[in-house]
């Protein structure tokens, strides 16, 4: 049991609705009726993608399919269990597999060690200036700077240049918040946990990759 009490000062977001549309990705429907594309969708369509199908012609589609819904349910998992976590629930662990407990265990003390105080989670954030939409995992001081926090979790090792789309998407997250609460994430904290090692901490500063995403918003038509 966890004797850590993260302190709280919410700042209410309105909420959202998202729906996936086929050919285009999950697109969200802000308070005052606009439709907005996901961070996430407006990356994946300004990426280079070829990886993904050769993957899929490697081991074939159902393995794949396979690995992603696996994947995708270890992840769902792994957020549910850092949410409750830092909401002080005692029970965060229960129903959850003690795969993933344990892999969420790898984090606690860090989590412990360095976020200070939390003003939201599963935060609901756009912008309509860049007309796009998101929910960040975490918005909170970490070692007292405001940061915008977000859980990744990965089967291999994944070094700095491996995830720049990570912090060009937490960079996102951070314009949203300015945006709508005229505070600024000048910091981003990518938290991510390996299957056989130990976790990994990449923090940025958000002026580092804001820019790229302003570039790659603009090079994506929805």
């Amino acid at each position: 049991m966890s004797t850590i009490n993260f302190i709280h000062e919410t700042i209410d977001f309105p909420e959202m609705t998202a729906e996936i549309i086929e050919g285009i990705g999950r697109i969200y429907t802000t308070p005052e009726g606009a439709k907005y594309p996901s961070v996430t969708t407006v990356l994946s369509k300004a990426s280079d993608q070829s990886w993904i199908a050769e993957w899929h012609a490697r081991v074939g589609k159902e393995h794949a399919a396979r690995v992603l819904a696996q994947a995708g349910r270890r992840g769902t998992a792994i957020h549910e269990l850092a949410e409750e976590y830092l909401k002080n629930n005692v029970a965060y662990k229960k129903g959850h597999m003690p795969s993933n407990i344990f892999m969420f265990s790898q984090i606690k003390s860090i989590l412990d060690k360095n976020i200070t105080k939390i003003y939201g989670l599963e935060v609901p954030l756009y912008s309509d200036k860049l007309k796009v939409a998101g929910r960040v995992d975490v918005l909170a001081d970490w070692n007292e700077n405001l940061s915008i926090i977000d859980f990744k979790t990965s089967k291999r090792m994944k070094l700095r240049e491996d995830i720049p789309n990570y912090f060009i998407q937490a960079s996102a997250y951070a314009w949203m918040t300015w945006e709508r609460t005229g505070l600024l994430p000048g910091q981003i904290v990518i938290v991510i946990m390996f299957d056989d090692d130990n976790p990994l901490v990449y923090v940025e500063r958000t002026r580092d990759w804001i820019q790229k995403f302003i570039d790659m918003r603009k090079s994506v038509d929805i």
